[in-house]
């Protein structure tokens, strides 16, 4: 089963610090999900757009706190190494 928006936006949230779960813009980005399953197709890429930005404004400002590891930086570390 394919999750939802909202579920998935849930989950990346999860992985952030608690400040930031808890922030406006990590209510905003669930609000942006919630718009976004109910939109009409006109409507979806906008909405999508303002949801894609406001996840990766929260990414960014988690910058190394964020609990999953990037799998990019992972493999950077690892090359780096050799």
């Amino acid at each position: 089963m394919i999750p939802s928006v909202v579920d998935a936006v849930r989950d990346e949230i999860k992985k952030l610090p608690d400040n930031l779960q808890n922030s406006g813009l990590a209510a905003a980005a669930i609000s942006l999900a919630n718009q976004l399953e109910l939109a009409s197709s006109r409507d979806c890429a906008g909405i999508a757009r303002e949801l894609r930005t406001t996840l990766a404004t929260l990414r960014e400002m988690a910058g190394n706190e964020l609990s999953e590891e990037n799998p990019i930086e992972s493999l950077r570390k690892a090359n780096s190494d050799l």
